[in-house]
């Protein structure tokens, strides 16, 4: 006897949401070196990579300081 398509059509939702998943779990480190090597071709240009480079890195120390402090972002 054949599923409904009820059970079917959840089997499908969670089949797809495992993929992505995996897709989500096996692409994480390849965005990270993208986004590191993006950030070391800014810092190797010009007046604009210096602009970019320095938002990218003010924006990362401001997220490790709202994660370390203990009530959040200190600056509100």
């Amino acid at each position: 006897m054949l599923p409904g398509p009820e059970l079917t059509g959840r089997m499908l939702k969670l089949g797809l949401a495992a993929i992505a998943d995996l897709a989500a779990v096996l692409l994480t480190p390849v965005v990270w070196l993208a986004l590191w090597l993006l950030l070391q071709w800014m810092m190797a240009g010009g007046y604009v990579g210096a602009i970019l480079s320095s938002m990218f890195l003010s924006a990362g120390r401001v997220v490790l300081v709202g994660a370390a402090h203990p009530a959040g972002y200190p600056y509100r």
